[in-house]
């Protein structure tokens, strides 16, 4: 398991990536002040450096799931 944290102008966005076989599972996915659905959509760039080509799938719920959805995952 390893938290992953970014840069944003106005405080921090993070969530935990945890490598299992064949995917990253992402999940925790948190902000002070970043948009939800803009830090959904800058998480495979910032996973991808790390492992790259491994297949992403998340677990969300409520806000965070329609985040991600609006974002593109599916």
């Amino acid at each position: 398991m390893r938290f992953f944290f970014i840069d944003c102008p106005a405080g921090f966005a993070a969530f935990i990536v945890n490598k299992a076989a064949n995917v990253i599972g992402i999940s925790n996915v948190f902000s002070s002040n970043m948009d939800i659905t803009d830090l959904w959509r800058s998480i495979p760039q910032a996973v991808s450096k790390e492992f790259p080509g491994v297949p992403l799938v998340g677990y969300e719920q409520g806000e965070s799931l329609s985040a991600a959805h609006a974002s593109g995952w599916c």
